[in-house]
C-alpha cells in the first residue's frame, strides 16, 4: 500500500496522458500529493519511532458501544445537521451522466423507470410534496434529497468504521474518511442522478450484516436493506452472493435444517415478497412516459462489445481506451483500494489456518464485503457506459465506498495486533482517496 501511495505521488507531479485531472480554483494542484507525501512521511516515521502501544483490542472494546442512550441520539443528531452543512456548501454544480434526463423525469411525472424502479417515485413525491411549493426546479428537489440522503450516509460509514475498528477513535476517524473521502464523496453531496439512496441503503445493509455475522442482530435488517437497495437501483442485484454468504453463515452453517424453517420465512418476507410486490405494481401501472428500451443505458446494450463497437458503445473491451477507462475509475473513487484488498486478502486466506478461521465472525465479515466490492469492481470492467467513463463516472461510483470499505477490513484483520501500524496504514489510505476525490469534489463545486 505505501509502495501504491509514492506512486500516486509520483502520477501526480509527472501525469501519464490521458489520466483525469481536475482544477481546482482555490488551491493549487501541488497541494494534494504534498500532503499526501507529508502524511507518507509522518506514518513512515509514527510506525518506526512512535511510542509503544497495547497489543490487540482492549476486550471492552470488542463490540460497539450500547447505541440506545440519548447522548447517543443527541450526537449523531448533531452529526447529521453537520454532514448536511458540509456537503451541502460542497454540493455539484456541473451534470454528469443522466442529470438532465433525471430532471425531466420529474417534470414528465415518471413515477417508475426500470432500471432504478423506485428513484423516480422518491424524486417526484419529494418534489410535488415539497419542491413545487417552495419554487425548487426539479434538479434542486433531486440535489436536496441526495444531500439529506448524503448525511445519512457519512453517519452510516461512521458506524461501518466503528464496527470495523472498535479500539482506537484515531483509527475509526482515519478509516470513516478512508472510506468515505474517495471521489464517490460526490454522490452524498448534491449529486443529480439515481446512485446515492441505493449506494446508502447497500452501506447501511453491510453495517447490519456485519452485526449480524457478530451475533449482535437479526440478518433480516441486511436482506431488507438490501432488498431496497435493488428496488433504487438493479445494480445491487450483484450483491447477491455476499447476501448468501450472510445467509449461510448466520443460520445454515449452525443448522442445515434451517433451509425450510421460520428463519427463511422471515428472509422470503424481506426480499422475495416486497420485490414481488414492487414488480406487480410498476406492470400494472407502466412505466408512465420513462421511454426505456432495455436494462442497458440509452441503447439497451449491457456489456463492453469485444470485437466491434454498436449503438453508444465507447470501448472495446480490454483494449487500451478501455483499460485506461477503468484505471482513471478505480484512482478517482479509490486509489489504493483494490490494491490493498487484492494484496491483503491473498495473505489473509493464503494460509491454511487463515481459511480454517472462516467461521470467526471477523473473518466472515471480511468476506462479506470481499464479495460485495469485488462483485461491484467485476460490474465497472463488464458494463458498457453511455457516455464514456468520465461522463458516465456515477454509474461506477458506488465502488469506492465498497473498496475502500474492504480494504479497511482488510488492514483491520491484518494489523489487529499493531494498533499503531493499523492507525497510520489507515491515514495513509485516508490521504490518498483525499488526494484524488477532494480535487473532483471542489472543481464539481465551482471551488
Amino acid at each position: 500500500m505505501y509502495a501504491g501511495a509514492v506512486g500516486l505521488i509520483v502520477t501526480a507531479f509527472a501525469a501519464p496522458p490521458g489520466l483525469w485531472a481536475f482544477p481546482v480554483k482555490a488551491l493549487p494542484a501541488w497541494v494534494f500529493p504534498a500532503g499526501l507525501t507529508a502524511v507518507l512521511a509522518l506514518a513512515a516515521v509514527w510506525t518506526r519511532f512512535g511510542p509503544p502501544a497495547a497489543r490487540g483490542w482492549p476486550a471492552d472494546a470488542a463490540r460497539p458501544a450500547d447505541s440506545a442512550g440519548f447522548r447517543h441520539r443527541v450526537v449523531v443528531g448533531v452529526a447529521l445537521l453537520g454532514a448536511f452543512a458540509l456537503l451541502w456548501a460542497l454540493r455539484c454544480q456541473k451534470p454528469y451522466g443522466d442529470a438532465g434526463a433525471i430532471a425531466g423525469f420529474i417534470d414528465r411525472g415518471v413515477v417508475f423507470h426500470k432500471r432504478e424502479p423506485l428513484s423516480p417515485a422518491l424524486f417526484l413525491g419529494v418534489h410535488e410534496a415539497v419542491g413545487r411549493a417552495v419554487g425548487w426546479p426539479p434538479a434542486e428537489t433531486i440535489r436536496v434529497v441526495n444531500t439529506v440522503v448524503g448525511a445519512l450516509g457519512l453517519v452510516v460509514i461512521a458506524g461501518l468504521a466503528r464496527r470495523l475498528l472498535p479500539a482506537s477513535r484515531g483509527a475509526r476517524l482515519a478509516g470513516t474518511v478512508a472510506i468515505a473521502g474517495g471521489g464517490a464523496l460526490q454522490l452524498l453531496a448534491g449529486y443529480v442522478e439515481n446512485y446515492t439512496v441505493p449506494a446508502v441503503l447497500m452501506l447501511a445493509s453491510l453495517a447490519a450484516g456485519l452485526d449480524a455475522l457478530s451475533g449482535r442482530r437479526s440478518p433480516l435488517w441486511a436482506y431488507g436493506l438490501w432488498t431496497l437497495s435493488c428496488m433504487f437501483h438493479l445494480s445491487g442485484l450483484l450483491f447477491g452472493p455476499a447476501m448468501l454468504w450472510l445467509a449461510w453463515h448466520t443460520t445454515l452453517a449452525r443448522d442445515p435444517r434451517r433451509l425450510v424453517s421460520r428463519a427463511s420465512v422471515h428472509a422470503a418476507l424481506v426480499t422475495v415478497v416486497p420485490a414481488a410486490v414492487l414488480l406487480a405494481t410498476m406492470h400494472a401501472v407502466g412505466f408512465l412516459r420513462a421511454e426505456e428500451k432495455g436494462f442497458g443505458g440509452g441503447d439497451g446494450l449491457m456489456f463492453v462489445p469485444l470485437f466491434e463497437k454498436s449503438g453508444m458503445s465507447q470501448y472495446l473491451f480490454f483494449r487500451p481506451a478501455h483499460l485506461l477507462a477503468v484505471a482513471n475509475q478505480q484512482l478517482l473513487v479509490a486509489p489504493l483500494g483494490l490494491l490493498t484488498t487484492l494484496v491483503g486478502a491473498a495473505l489473509l486466506f493464503g494460509r491454511r489456518r487463515a481459511r480454517a478461521t472462516l467461521r470467526d465472525p471477523e473473518r466472515a465479515g471480511l468476506v462479506h464485503l470481499l464479495l460485495v466490492a469485488l462483485a461491484f469492481c467485476t460490474l465497472t470492467i463488464i458494463w458498457n457506459p453511455d457516455l464514456g467513463a468520465l461522463r458516465d463516472w456515477d454509474l461506477f461510483g458506488p465502488l469506492g465506498f465498497y473498496l475502500n470499505a474492504a480494504a479497511v477490513a482488510v488492514l483491520a484483520t491484518a494489523l489487529r495486533g499493531d494498533p499503531r501500524r493499523l492507525t497510520a496504514a489507515l491515514c495513509v489510505l485516508a490521504a490518498a482517496n483525499l488526494s484524488r476525490g477532494l480535487p473532483f469534489v471542489l472543481h464539481n463545486a465551482g471551488l
